[in-house]
């Protein structure tokens, strides 16, 4: 089973999964996860039992990933806000842990789907593909923003809060960049599509065929 341990980085507490047989010695490919507006406050732990770190526990076997769970406190502010607070958060994990730096991969579901969208080039790290579950953004911002980074979009057909036409539109300009970018929408799911989408067995070794 993975191991959750909550850490101070850049003065916020924030949550890191260990994956399952943790080696401290060895790098390994790593998740930026990015959660939505319900997750916001101060105290991380909250992801430890919803969506991707619910997934992690079911099948640890499937995510061989370290998983950096970063808070924001508030929830009407959205993550480009606390883009400068994240990099320094991102820089405080990198002398903390090994990471392995060429299957470094970034998901988020809501807010956190908008910010997979529009941050990826303006965080500390380089990411080698994205997962944006139930996101949206300018669909010609998220393509500058997303330049050369592989992007697989979730969203639920029947998504009351944010419209599934909202990832259809990003993944639409996306496509005519170059293949390698996929989007799958759940018929049946609302919201709450990221469940569905972290149980997918094919997602994880999706990220982890990504290399830079």
């Amino acid at each position: 089973m993975p191991e959750f341990k909550t850490e101070t980085f850049a003065g916020r507490k924030t949550l890191v999964a260990l994956p399952d047989g943790y080696d401290p010695s060895k790098p390994y490919p790593t998740i930026l996860f990015l959660h939505g507006a319900g997750e916001s406050g101060s105290d991380p732990t909250v992801h430890q039992n919803h969506s991707l770190g619910k997934a992690l526990q079911a099948n640890p076997e499937r995510w061989p990933f370290l998983v950096f769970m970063p808070q924001k406190s508030d929830s009407s502010v959205l993550w480009p806000a606390y883009r400068n607070l994240l990099n320094s958060q991102l820089r405080d994990f990198d002398a903390a842990y090994k990471r392995d730096t060429k299957h470094t991969t970034l998901t988020g579901l809501s807010q956190g789907g908008n910010a997979t969208l529009t941050l990826a080039k303006s965080l500390a790290w380089d990411f080698a593909a994205a997962a944006a579950i139930c996101g949206w953004a300018d669909p010609m911002m998220a393509r500058s923003d997303l330049d050369g980074v592989p992007t697989w979009l979730f969203h639920g057909a029947k998504d009351p809060v944010v419209p599934a036409s909202c990832s259809q539109a990003v993944f639409d300009v996306l496509r005519t960049r170059r293949k390698g970018d996929d989007y799958t929408e759940f018929p049946e799911a609302d919201h709450n599509s990221w469940d569905a989408a972290y149980a997918l067995p094919e997602l994880p070794q999706w990220l982890l065929r990504h290399g830079l």
